[in-house]
């Protein structure tokens, strides 16, 4: 899973520098909800502002992977908390499992990224600006695989699911 976050990490600046380099001097970056460009900014402002979003979200998700290896459990919401702060195995366990769907979530979400980046790029470059109906895949995509994510995690976290470390 660490894996994919940092391919989906270096693809999002992939596309920034793609941005840098066919980006016009007007640049769409907000859009409504059909899609219709309502907010422009220059090239400047369009590449500073991808460039600190992906930044500042793969920087929030390293900073949340420091945590899981070696930050206080007390400070985490997980199911069945009292369950996994039991024993130092079942600590380890849990630290293990929050880590993987960490970086599936934080993959998944740098992925929504790249595309966030790459359909302003492609809007910024078509005669009327707008987003494409990919976004909108990509979109509903993600906010499907995060309702499923969540179902799934909290399943994963249910201490039947874990019958080796019942006996710790």
């Amino acid at each position: 899973m660490r894996a994919w976050f940092w391919g989906t990490v270096a693809a999002y600046f992939v596309v920034w520098a793609y941005a840098a380099a066919v980006l016009p001097q007007r640049v769409p970056v907000h859009f409504g909800p059909l899609g219709e460009a309502d907010r422009f900014a220059s090239r400047t402002e369009a590449l500073v502002t991808l460039g600190l979003v992906g930044l500042g979200t793969a920087l929030i998700f390293v900073l949340t992977d420091l945590l899981l290896r070696r930050g206080d459990m007390s400070m985490l919401n997980i199911p069945h908390k009292p369950w996994w702060t039991a024993t130092p195995a079942r600590r380890d366990r849990a630290r293990l499992l929050m880590r993987d769907d960490m970086h599936l979530f934080a993959a998944a979400t740098m992925a929504l990224l790249v595309v966030v980046a790459a359909s302003t790029v492609a809007a910024a470059q078509a005669d009327e600006p707008r987003l494409g109906w990919g976004f909108f895949v990509a979109l509903f995509a993600y906010l499907v695989f995060t309702g499923v994510w969540l179902v799934r995690m909290y399943r994963a976290y249910h201490p039947r699911r874990h019958p080796d470390l019942e006996q710790d």
